[in-house]
């Protein structure tokens, strides 16, 4: 207030308490580590917010699959995301005067994992006919008879690895089965069930025929039995 002083003058001034809006705060970022991978996917969210008038509180993370939202003190927060999808996680941060911001959404991808080969050794049984020479061929081979023998169903695929032999199989194009394929150790495996059939609990497979180099060695040899998981 300016006033010229040229004679006597008085003055007075009055004060109003004039409350000052609180500012909401702000948030400086939002993070998730991963932000994709294989169910069940576990990631590390971290909030940071600051408030110019105040202080921040509390954050609470909403994770975009459903679940209940979590409130943390300290903006660092892990969570497991069982199921595949993609999600829209966010968090908000609270002041000491109760005002809120939220943060942009982090998308959260999370896929199915890929399908794996379960043991099912136990669940088989083999029959093996005695050791066979083939004079037209010149090779061994054995005829197997593969029964299931687990209490349920086997869905398809359905492989038979060659875990181990004494002999070689045959490598000349002979009556007996040719893998399908090789594992990752390099073994040689027999799709016996394709993919979408069904081996029936108690059903037998047989007249399976393996065919191996003709060695003068004994032969001996390991089944694994392997379905799709």
């Amino acid at each position: 207030c300016l006033f010229a002083l040229n004679a006597d003058k008085s003055c007075s001034a009055s004060f109003e308490e004039i409350e000052i809006p609180n500012k909401p705060p702000v948030i400086d970022s939002f993070t998730a580590t991963p932000e994709e991978g294989l169910a069940p996917l576990t990631v590390t969210f971290i909030c940071s917010a600051t408030d110019s008038d105040g202080s921040i509180v509390s954050y609470e993370f909403d994770f975009g699959d459903g679940s209940t939202p979590v409130t943390s003190d300290t903006g660092t927060l892990t969570y497991t995301y069982e199921t595949a999808g993609q999600f829209q996680a966010i968090c908000t941060a609270y002041d000491n005067d109760g005002a809120n911001v939220t943060s942009a959404p982090v998308t959260i991808t999370v896929n199915e994992p890929a399908p794996s080969w379960q043991d099912i050794t136990e669940g088989v049984t083999v029959e093996t006919s005695r050791t066979l020479y083939d004079r037209i061929n010149r090779c061994f081979f054995v005829y197997l008879t593969l029964t299931n023998v687990s209490g349920s169903d086997f869905s398809g695929p359905v492989r038979m690895v060659l875990d181990s032999s004494t002999l070689p199989m045959s490598e000349a194009s002979t009556p007996g089965i040719d893998p399908d394929g090789y594992t990752e150790d390099g073994k040689p495996y027999f799709i016996i069930v394709p993919d979408g059939e069904t081996w029936a609990e108690g059903e037998g497979l047989g007249q399976i025929r393996l065919d191996f180099k003709r060695l003068r060695k004994r032969l001996d040899f390991e089944l694994r039995f392997e379905a799709m998981e």
